[in-house]
């Protein structure tokens, strides 16, 4: 297995990433929130050419090493929200799965979040969908605890995208 962007840079022993004055002038592609109840929003700005770098299940992209999806969280739901409207030359589709933060190559679900979505439900401007357990496009892990702090990572298969950009929204409460 492979992680396309394998450098997160200087990490202590603790695991924490260890950032100079120039990191910080990057632009991160994720945050969170809390949702004023329980719940924690991670939010993701995911563009075309971010799926494109994971070319399959075994070779995903890491979208941001600092936005952390820690050891029993429970994603409850995932939203995609579409700003520009996704294109391709084939019938791509994309995963968007968990990476173990304790060693940023481990991947723990190349597909446990998001599976096999189709381009239909990206391919116009301001779609909304919801993804929950049982859905159509719903990982296996999704609604189950996560037995380490993992990363978020995306991949595509059979194809690749032209053109998109998306917000994605990943809520998560900690195992009670």
């Amino acid at each position: 297995m492979t992680i396309t962007n394998t450098n997160p840079g200087w990490v202590n022993a603790d695991g924490l990433r260890v950032k100079f004055p120039q990191d910080h002038l990057v632009k991160g592609k994720a945050g969170e929130y809390n949702h004023l109840t329980s719940t924690h929003v991670s939010e993701f700005d995911i563009a075309y050419t971010d799926f494109n770098l994971g070319t399959s299940d075994t070779a995903v992209y890491i979208l941001d090493y600092d936005t952390v999806l820690p050891n029993g969280a429970v994603v409850e739901k995932i939203v995609t929200k579409v700003g520009t409207a996704f294109t391709s030359g084939g019938a791509v589709t994309f995963n968007v799965g968990l990476v173990a933060r304790s060693d940023f190559t481990t991947i723990t679900d190349a597909d446990g979040l998001l599976t096999t979505v189709a381009l239909s439900t990206i391919n116009a401007d301001g779609e909304i969908t919801e993804y929950i357990v049982g859905t159509s496009g719903s990982g296996a892990l999704l609604g189950t605890a996560l037995a380490v702090d993992n990363l978020l990572s995306v991949n595509v298969e059979t194809s690749t995208f032209t053109a998109g950009t998306m917000k994605l929204y990943v809520y998560w409460r900690t195992a009670a």
